[in-house]
C-alpha cells in the first residue's frame, strides 16, 4: 500500500487507489485528466492532483 506522506506516486499505486485499469489510467494521461511526470520509464503522479480528481 502506498504511504500517503510521499508526494508522488507510480501508476499502479494510483490505479490501486482509484480502482482503475491500466488503460484508464493512460487515457486519463493522454487527454490531460491526470498530469504526470516521466523519470526513466516510471510515470509519477502528485498524490495531492489524485485526492483534487477523486474529490471530483
Amino acid at each position: 500500500m502506498f504511504n500517503p506522506l510521499r508526494q508522488w506516486l507510480k501508476s499502479y499505486e494510483v490505479r490501486d487507489m482509484m480502482g482503475i485499469s491500466e488503460g484508464t489510467l493512460q487515457n486519463m494521461r493522454n487527454n490531460g485528466t491526470l498530469a504526470h511526470r516521466k523519470v526513466g520509464g516510471l510515470m509519477y503522479y502528485k498524490y495531492s492532483d489524485i485526492l483534487k480528481l477523486m474529490d471530483g
